[in-house]
């Protein structure tokens, strides 16, 4: 298999994507040049796009080789906000307070499932991370963010897999499967497998080294 692998715009000889059920999607990467990188990046993998931002902490040049982490989004979920008091004798409205939340961490956050409900008359936000915010407000109900750099809540929707693949190793035990595949988004949190492997995607590693592509996916049972 021959697969495009690009991170702003110049071809990586690695990369891993690692996406969780809930939070931040992050992506480790090396590219054969000391070139410097955009704040914001678009991944190429295959034709697949996703949108993240350098995290400069973790990014550096090394013997003609740039090595670099990329946070989905815009990065900003770990920005601590100040505190700050809500009120409201009707409910203060959980949207209010995650768009609030997403505007001062700098991320692009959609909230149309949560316009009607609350928290009650008064919420008081702590001087915490923004993503601290989200989970506080958001209780059990996840947040994530996707391949675009937006912030969805809610969760994932369930799809069966209907592209080709090749099943390389399951654990029946912990519901952990290896998988060779041509098209990387065919795969997704939420993708149930059937056949051999029995798993709905709970987390994913998409792996690629040189022109080859591995899926490790996490599950639990369709």
């Amino acid at each position: 298999m021959s697969l495009f692998v690009s991170i702003d715009g110049k071809r990586a000889t690695s990369l891993t994507i690692h996406v969780p059920y809930a939070g931040v999607w992050l992506a480790d990467c090396e590219l054969d040049d000391d070139s410097s990188l955009a704040n914001t990046i678009e991944i190429k993998l295959g034709a697949a796009t996703w949108i993240g931002t350098v995290v400069r902490q973790y990014t550096g040049t090394f013997a003609l080789r740039t090595s670099a982490r990329i946070a989905g989004g815009a990065g900003g979920w770990g920005t601590l906000l100040k505190p700050r008091h809500y009120h409201d004798d009707a409910g203060v409205r959980t949207a209010l307070v995650v768009r609030d939340a997403a505007r001062e961490a700098g991320e692009n956050l959609t909230t149309a499932a949560y316009e009607r409900a609350t928290l009650g008359t008064d919420f008081v936000r702590a001087r915490v991370p923004a993503a601290r915010v989200l989970e506080q407000s958001l209780g059990s109900t996840p947040w994530w963010v996707a391949a675009d750099g937006t912030t969805r809540v809610g969760a994932r929707t369930a799809t069966e897999m209907k592209a080709p693949y090749d099943l390389l190793a399951f654990d029946p035990r912990f519901k952990v499967a290896t998988l060779a595949i041509d098209d990387p988004s065919a795969i997704g949190i939420g993708t149930v497998l059937r056949g051999r492997a029995e798993l709905s995607v709970r987390e994913l590693n998409y792996v690629v080294s040189g022109d080859s592509l591995r899926v490790t996916a996490w599950g639990v049972a369709p």
